[in-house]
This record gives structure tokens, C-alpha cells and sequence, in this order.
């Protein structure tokens, strides 16, 4: 009787070790995600969104890349999928942020990292902020000619070349 209750005592405190540990590594796993799509978000703002510097420009791009291609091996198929569709939409349109596909990258990382279906439930569209290098650009240019009663095209492509 007291070997029963023993053994069953024994493997109950195996079975509530194995469901805690599998319950820890569901959480560390979540955690490490999480960490990544922050990083991911900083990393492509950092690069995207403000103005590096020439000589940061490799380090800020390499980052964002090391981001990326962790995401590629941790990330569900839905946040590759949709990582993929935002990146490529941002090369095809010439650095121009497509808020839909933002937004839709988000809710699947949000589930993702919470399993619940049911967590984008009246998200909204979302947008980055900060400024992006096409309006660094405008204010550059108006600036360099804020003095002057109309800007010639010729002397804009002059001055700044083929970024614009």
C-alpha cells in the first residue's frame, strides 16, 4: 500500500516536472520571439525612419539583417509571409511604407507571440513615426533653396544628385 502511493507520488512529481518544463520552454521561446520582433521593429525604424550617417549605414543595414534573418528561422510561417510582402513592397515602391502590410505583419507576430486568434480583434491600422528619408530629403532641398523665389529642377538633380 505504502509502495502504491510512493509510486504514484513519484510519477506524479515526474509529470508535474515534465509539464512545467514544457510550460518554461513555451515561455522562453515566446520571450526570445518577443525580443527579436522588438528588435526587428528598432533595427528597420533606426534604418528606415531617421538618418544614418554614411559610415553607420553598414552597421545600421547589417543589424537590421542579422534581425531579419532570425525572424526567417524563428518566426511562424504567417510573420515570414508577411515580413516578406512588407519588405519587398518597401523595394518595389522605392522606400515607401504600405500601412496595410504593416499592419497585417503586426497581427501576425501579435499572434505569434500569444496564440490567440482572437487578439487583433478590433486593431486598428498602424503606422510607423518618424520621419523617412524622402521627407529628410524635401527638407533638405527646400532648405537649400529656402532663399530663392521658385527651385529649378535642373539645379535640385545638380545639387543632390539621383536621390531624388
Amino acid at each position: 500500500m505504502i509502495s502504491n502511493i510512493l509510486g504514484f507520488v513519484v510519477v506524479a512529481t515526474v509529470l508535474l516536472a515534465v509539464l512545467t518544463f514544457k510550460q518554461k520552454l513555451k515561455e522562453d521561446i515566446r520571450k526570445s520571439k518577443e525580443e527579436h520582433y522588438f528588435d526587428f521593429f528598432k533595427n528597420f525604424t533606426y534604418a528606415v525612419c531617421t538618418k544614418a550617417k554614411n559610415e553607420e549605414a553598414d552597421k545600421v543595414y547589417a543589424e537590421f539583417s542579422c534581425t531579419y534573418n532570425k525572424i526567417l528561422l524563428i518566426g511562424s510561417s504567417a510573420v515570414v509571409k508577411n515580413m516578406k510582402k512588407f519588405w519587398d513592397n518597401i523595394h518595389e515602391n522605392n522606400g515607401n511604407i504600405d500601412n496595410d502590410l504593416l499592419t497585417e505583419l503586426v497581427k501576425s507576430m501579435r499572434i505569434d507571440l500569444y496564440k490567440d486568434k482572437n487578439i487583433n480583434k478590433d486593431y486598428p491600422t498602424v503606422n510607423f513615426i518618424g520621419k523617412n528619408q524622402k521627407t529628410i530629403l524635401l527638407e533638405q532641398i527646400l532648405k537649400a533653396f529656402e532663399n530663392q523665389d521658385s527651385i529649378n529642377k535642373k539645379d535640385v538633380i545638380e545639387k543632390f544628385g539621383k536621390r531624388i
